[in-house]
């Protein structure tokens, strides 16, 4: 579930040149953090199985937003 998350939202982010680091600290149970630059993108921690927040967590918008705090056009 981690894994794949992390791959759409690589697979989103593609063509940008936006590197993304996924729990960057070490790995908690339950916890799926996006950074950018040592900046929080996202934050889901404490998350029991079958890890519903992240299954229901649009990565499409969260590409969006990200693209929007970088500053890329047309995010």
């Amino acid at each position: 579930m981690f894994k794949r998350s992390t791959a759409k939202l690589e697979e989103l982010l593609k063509g940008t040149g936006i590197k993304i680091t996924v729990n960057a600290e070490k790995p908690r149970k339950g916890t799926w953090e996006v950074t950018i630059g040592g900046k929080k993108m996202a934050s889901l921690v404490a998350m029991p199985r079958p890890f519903k927040k992240l299954r229901e967590l649009d990565m499409e918008d969260l590409a969006k937003k990200i693209k929007a705090d970088l500053g890329f056009l047309g995010a």
